[in-house]
């Protein structure tokens, strides 16, 4: 999910059944695999910039920081008003 200019995106835990023959097979993530979000900036090749238990969280956290640099979002054109 976009938010302000960042991604937040959730990681799983490894998702595995065991089949009653011993098989290990691949299972589709539910919420309750859920182990986190982490917050990605497009403006540094999508690397993980900080991570939060909740989406709410992750939210908060770019609000603060949009907020203490006195941006709108992560756009290269509000970085540009911060250089000039």
């Amino acid at each position: 999910m976009k938010y302000r200019g960042f991604v937040i995106k959730p990681v799983y835990h490894i998702c595995l059944n065991t089949l009653k023959c011993g098989t290990v097979v691949d299972k589709k993530p539910t919420k309750k695999d859920l182990s986190y979000y982490e917050i990605l900036d497009p403006m540094q090749d999508m690397d993980r910039w900080i991570c939060e238990d909740t989406k709410e969280e992750c939210k908060e956290t770019v609000d603060r920081f949009l907020a203490k640099a006195g941006m709108r979002s992560n756009a290269q054109s509000e970085w540009d008003k911060l250089d000039g």
